[in-house]
């Protein structure tokens, strides 16, 4: 069972996976806090023990594609990026990781282990930008099609075979085989890949009047409009059924406090997450596996 700090202790669920919102605050002058939320009802929210000696002002880069791990690293740092996983808690160092700074997007690949970070990386020469292949096993980074990506950001496809690049709000999609670019459009920002390789979830307009979009990975042109959001990027739920957003509630919340919102996106239906409330103070938001970070705790 979870101790939670703000509710019940609830059990583990066993059967189909279920995925819970969760929340990475990090605020420099505390603690780093991960919450995750019941996604329906009024229950409570739940807070998910991490390692006891991470630093306050260690950074969420992204939550795995399966649920079940977190990636990090100490911001303004090139000490390597951490890997937390639960179930039960473990916090390892990746082998080879000394030397990136600020990454965007990490994917591991099985069974190889290949790890594909999209960011800034130094060695013995100067600061580059852009897709790196890092072999843990070895030690060795390996920087993609130099030249191909001048910016620092970028979200890379589950399996590994691309990169979504937005630099000025202007998308395309770059094959990692053959360095191929893809044109996709203007106005677009904020992607993200659905875990199953089928979506990407982009940020369509200006702050203010922007929409959350999908685009057919396969077939860009294909696209789906599921309706306004103030969010600068939504976040995939492991089976690719649900978009995370966090939404402002101003009368309820003030200025700096933000709540969060599930979409369907086979229905574009939208429901509020009741226990997130005005708990959301930053975007750090994406889904963990509820049973694996119950397991241990």
């Amino acid at each position: 069972m979870i101790a939670s700090g703000f509710g019940i202790a609830l059990p583990a669920l066993s059967g189909p996976a279920v995925y819970w919102p969760a929340y990475f605050e990090h605020i420099p002058t505390k603690p780093p806090e991960l919450l995750i939320f019941p996604p329906t009802g009024a229950g409570s929210a739940v807070r998910v023990p991490l390692p006891t000696d991470l630093p306050k002002d260690f950074r969420l880069i992204e939550y795995s594609a399966d649920g079940k791990l977190i990636y990090g690293q100490k911001l303004n740092s090139w000490d390597g990026i951490t890997k937390i996983e639960f179930g039960p808690l473990r916090q390892s160092l990746i082998p080879g990781s000394n030397g990136f700074g600020t990454v965007s997007s990490i994917v591991t690949l099985e069974p190889s282990g290949r790890i594909l970070l999209s960011g800034l990386f130094r060695s013995q020469g100067p600061i580059g930008c852009g897709i790196f292949e890092l072999d843990p096993d070895a030690r060795r980074v390996r920087r993609l099609f130099e030249g191909k990506f001048p910016h620092c950001g970028g979200a890379i496809s589950p399996d590994g075979k691309h990169s979504v690049q937005f630099p000025g709000n202007h998308l395309s999609i770059v094959d990692l085989d053959t360095g191929a670019v893809h044109d996709v459009g203007d106005g677009l920002s904020g992607a993200t890949w659905s875990p199953d390789g089928r979506w990407i979830a982009v940020v369509s307009g200006k702050l203010g009047a922007s929409s959350v979009v999908l685009i057919d990975a396969h077939e860009t042109g294909r696209r789906r409009n599921l309706g306004p959001s103030r969010d600068g990027q939504a976040q995939w739920s492991p089976d690719s059924r649900s978009l995370l957003v966090a939404t402002p509630r101003p009368s309820q919340c003030g200025p700096d406090l933000w709540s969060l919102e599930i979409i369907d996106i086979e229905t574009g239906t939208r429901r509020e997450v009741r226990s997130a409330h005005c708990k959301i103070f930053q975007n750090s938001t994406g889904w963990l596996d509820h049973e694996s970070v119950s397991i241990g705790h």
